[in-house]
């Protein structure tokens, strides 16, 4: 009685190919199973291969070796338990060889894109770039526009990019990935383009001060300070004040007000 046993499975579709043991995946529906037998069948004898329970066709076999290759593509994104199973003359089952693992991965790898910021970015942005399986990307391919590239850091599945906005400028940073770009590690490619954009602000604010005396003055004199945008965290300690008495600070947003 012969016994088999799977050895390996060959992936020749797409961009990764190569052999594949036992427990790897692949993004090929025709993979071919090949291995050895116990010694050569014989005549009328033939090796079975089986996913579970279910027959998918008789291999061929050349003296102790032997190879097998669907003729109908598998069911994609599925696991498969392969057996071989050797069928004597009698048409009766006498040995099965160990099982062969292989998941069929035939989903396109997609991403999600956040960042850090609340509002306007002051600084730097740290994009985040979450994507649905491990996957291979290089840095070359991502595109940033508006910004200075900084570190670009992560594996697996999750990566971070930081970006410096220009200086004393106000825009929009963009990161954007093209079509293609990037593959999970069976070789499904991304099949749209992914973007995203963040605004920024780091030019400081300029302002006027506008004082309400017309000539000399001889009574309280109200100081206006117009902003040229909204500010945060001004107040009269700011202010220093000679020949007079602060007096009522009010005010938000890019305007103010100081009575001396």
């Amino acid at each position: 009685m012969a016994t088999a046993k799977i050895k390996d499975i060959f992936d020749n579709f797409g961009d990764v190919v190569g052999i594949l043991k036992s427990g790897q995946s692949s993004d090929d529906l025709k993979p071919t199973l090949s291995g050895t037998l116990s010694k050569r069948l014989k005549k009328k004898e033939e090796l079975h291969i089986f996913n579970g329970d279910e027959f998918l066709g008789q291999a061929k076999v050349k003296g102790k070796k032997w190879d097998f290759t669907p003729k109908s593509a598998l069911d994609e994104n599925e696991t498969y338990s392969f057996k071989a199973i050797h069928v004597n003359k009698k048409g009766k089952q006498t040995s099965t060889s160990e099982s062969f693992i292989l998941t069929l991965d035939n989903e396109d790898p997609t991403l999600v894109i956040s960042n850090n910021i609340d509002g306007i970015a002051k600084g730097d942005i740290t994009f985040d770039l979450n994507f649905s399986e491990p996957i291979d990307i290089k840095e070359k391919d991502i595109k940033i526009k508006g910004g200075e590239d900084g570190d670009f850091t992560g594996s697996g599945a999750n990566y971070q990019y930081v970006v410096t906005p220009k200086d004393n400028s106000k825009g929009t940073v963009s990161l954007s990935i093209d079509k293609g770009k990037f593959a999970d590690l069976v070789g499904n490619k991304s099949t749209k383009k992914y973007s995203t954009e963040q605004e920024y602000d780091t030019k400081p604010p300029t302002f006027d001060i506008i004082s309400n005396a017309k000539g000399v003055a001889n009574d309280n004199i109200t100081f206006d300070f117009i902003f040229s945008e909204v500010v945060d965290g001004f107040t009269s300690k700011d202010l220093e004040v000679t020949g007079g008495k602060k007096g009522n600070f009010s005010g938000s947003g890019n305007s103010y007000s100081l009575v001396v």
